[in-house]
């Protein structure tokens, strides 16, 4: 599973992000309403004034379906952790599910405002709260015992490879485009530089520049190309000293699963705990006391 924050889609309304998510009709097929009320997300969010005025996103998982019981802790766990120190009637959040991709999706709408007060909220800030979802990653992928994108050996990766369905940071889509190359290397289905590059453009990235060290591909957001570098991205021959390096790694990865695990926990408890305190603090309840004089 993999956490993305997207940008509004229709030039900031709301109204046309939930027409995306559930169709025009409220008839797309494979979108399914979770929970929240998609009309009242939309109305909260384009009344407000502010420039950003919700946050959308999704969790994105391999797997192609999950039990309801599963998906139900896992939104909790992320509403908990994202808004942590909030109380459930403090904000308003919209939960559509997708299936038509080939894979499981939890897309999620909220209106950028606390309930209580009115005063602006972003649940999501990048710079500051990466790690926190990046943690919160890791521990709940281990927890439910889900794909993780990190790992080695990582056995249909190539067929999640697409630069349409990629995490929001340089670094992670890195290292889930080294993943997938890496195991078709493995699996001796890659066997040379060509090979590489016919896999990346496959997989619908546009080549920048290659040298003898490494690939750019351009940046499917319009950013900075980004620079692929390693073994792996060199222009040569894969023979099989390299495929037991890669299952050599692959093993040691899984020897350290729980570790890392404690790990992530760790860091996640620390940072939702420093949330919790920031947003307590900045939305505080105005409670009215009446006094009845006798």
């Amino acid at each position: 599973m993999i956490v993305k924050f997207l940008g509004n889609k229709g030039g900031g309304s709301a109204g046309a992000t939930i027409d995306y998510l559930l169709g025009k009709d409220r008839d797309r097929p494979g979108a399914v309403l979770l929970s929240g009320d998609p009309e009242l997300t939309q109305r909260l969010a384009d009344n407000l004034d502010f420039q950003n005025r919700y946050t959308v996103g999704v969790l994105s998982f391999e797997e192609l379906d999950l039990e309801e019981h599963q998906k139900e802790a896992i939104m909790q766990s992320f509403e908990e952790t994202l808004l942590a120190g909030l109380e459930r009637d403090q904000y308003d959040i919209t939960w559509i599910e997708h299936t038509d991709k080939g894979r499981l999706e939890l897309n999620f709408v909220i209106p950028n405002v606390e309930l209580s007060t009115g005063k602006r909220l972003q649940p999501y800030f990048d710079q500051a709260d990466r790690p926190l979802v990046e943690n919160w990653k890791q521990v709940i992928n281990f927890e439910h015992g889900l794909t993780d994108p990190h790992a080695p050996e990582k056995a249909q990766a190539i067929k999640t490879l697409n630069s349409q369905n990629l995490p929001s940071s340089v670094k992670e889509i890195k290292e889930q485009i080294g993943t997938a190359i890496a195991e078709q290397i493995s699996n001796g289905n890659i066997q040379n530089r060509q090979d590489v590059v016919e896999t990346l453009k496959g997989a619908g990235f546009e080549i920048a520049r290659e040298t003898d060290r490494s690939i750019s591909i351009k940046n499917p957001d319009g950013k900075r190309n980004i620079r692929l570098e390693g073994t792996i991205y060199e222009n040569r021959q894969f023979d099989q000293k390299f495929a037991e390096e890669h299952n050599r790694a692959r093993a040691e990865y899984q020897g350290t699963s729980r570790e890392r695990y404690a790990t992530a926990l760790g860091k996640l408890q620390s940072l939702v705990e420093s949330k919790r305190g920031s947003n307590s603090e900045r939305y505080q309840r105005e409670f009215k006391v009446d006094l009845i004089y006798f």
